[in-house]
């Protein structure tokens, strides 16, 4: 027939674990039916049947602290210790609960603990009218989804969507201003049980993962912003089209939750047009100039008024091309910074105006068009200096003897 009886186990190696009993005869024990350690002995026999479990052996059998009759089916729903095993019984619909068992006692300690259990149950009563008769409280109920309309209004999180499924997930979508927001309603999420799935992306994270695609592909000192659109980013600095930009554009297409890119060369085109600038006012003699992280640096030992007019020029140039660029002075000797760039010290130059060239102190000859460990090529010489440009950066580099 089918089993309507079930058992909860309290104790043992399957505790917390249900267990169906068929109809009929088992035996339980280490090599019974049902398998299970027992105290004092090998076997227990019981008969399950539609009156319900009874114990065939003679035992003592404890129900819910108090010895029990074995003449009568165990009793249903109340913790049971039998041979040291400890379990609940109830119907098979029944949902069952994991109880402790309480201690032993004796039948006199168990009429009075009865009378003593009634006489709280009769407080409890009267309490609980008395509790009904005040005035009622409204206690607030939590509404998982309000809660999480509530968390995304805040700025940092606006642009963040909330889908739930029927089953109570919810899904985030969209975008966040910074992973900080972010991390926080993910700790509220979990702290109030509502399981969630995460496919958002934040701006800070996302303007990383562009950085990284840049600096695995050898692109230094490139400036990512975010647009006013998000899932848009700005990126700035020495770029040029080729191969090497193409399999960077490949590798940006793949950045989760980047839409699109804007690139410009900004910085490395007005450089170009301040070195020229200061060529063009004899201010370049003995002075080195390269960009740093976002602004210009011009190092090299002069005069108040030679700093005062670069810094007319850049002025001037700012007002014809709109760029506002930091443009910073060293006033320290040049020689030592050229062993960035160069592989030994200039010792002289020669030529003439169609063919100039420099010589370096390790024997190395430059000219026009040379390329440089470092991959810079020599882009311009003159009696002043050279120029050295790399991926749309330039950089001048003045003649010390």
């Amino acid at each position: 027939m089918e089993n309507s009886t079930k058992l909860l186990w309290l104790t043992g190696p399957m505790q917390g674990r249900e267990l169906r009993l068929p109809q009929g005869d088992l035996s339980m024990g280490p090599s019974g039916d049902i398998m299970v350690p027992l105290a004092e002995r090998e076997l227990l026999n019981i008969r399950v049947d539609d009156k319900g479990v009874f114990v065939r052996d003679t035992v003592k059998v404890w129900a819910n602290g108090s010895l029990a009759n074995t003449e009568e089916a165990l009793p249903m729903g109340e913790p049971i210790e039998i041979c040291g095993v400890g379990l609940v019984l109830g119907k098979a619909e029944q949902a069952l609960e994991w109880q402790k068992l309480p201690a032993h006692v004796k039948n006199s300690q168990s009429r009075w603990r009865k009378m003593v259990l009634l006489a709280m149950t009769l407080i409890t009563i009267v309490l609980m009218a008395f509790t009904l008769m005040l005035p009622a409280k409204t206690q607030p109920v939590f509404d998982p989804q309000l809660w999480l309309q509530h968390q995304l209004n805040v700025p940092a999180l606006h642009q963040v969507e909330g889908n739930w499924s029927p089953d109570g997930v919810v899904t985030l979508t969209g975008y966040c201003d910074n992973s900080t927001a972010m991390a926080k309603l993910k700790e509220g999420l979990k702290l109030h049980s509502i399981r969630f799935t995460n496919t958002a992306v934040c701006t800070d994270t996302l303007i990383s993962n562009v950085e990284s695609v840049l600096s695995a592909n050898g692109y230094q000192n490139i400036n990512v912003l975010p647009s006013r659109r998000m899932g848009e980013v700005r990126i700035s600095g020495a770029i040029q089209s080729g191969e090497k930009w193409d399999k960077v554009t490949r590798e940006l297409e793949q950045v989760q939750g980047l839409k699109h890119w804007q690139v410009a060369n900004d910085i490395g085109g007005y450089v170009q047009k301040f070195i020229e600038a200061l060529r063009d006012k004899g201010l370049l003699q003995g002075l080195m100039v390269e960009r740093r992280q976002d602004s210009i640096m011009v190092t090299g030992q002069f005069q108040d008024d030679v700093r005062s007019q670069i810094r007319q020029v850049s002025s001037e140039l700012m007002a014809n091309t709109g760029q506002s660029i930091d443009v910073r002075f060293e006033n320290i000797p040049v020689r030592d910074n050229l062993s960035r760039y160069l592989s030994g010290q200039i010792v002289s130059f020669g030529g003439n105006s169609s063919h100039p060239f420099v010589e370096l102190s390790n024997g190395t000859r430059l000219k026009l068009n040379s390329k440089l460990d470092s991959g810079y090529v020599v882009s311009h010489i003159d009696l002043k200096g050279l120029d050295l440009s790399r991926d749309g950066e330039l950089i001048h580099i003045p003649f010390i003897l």
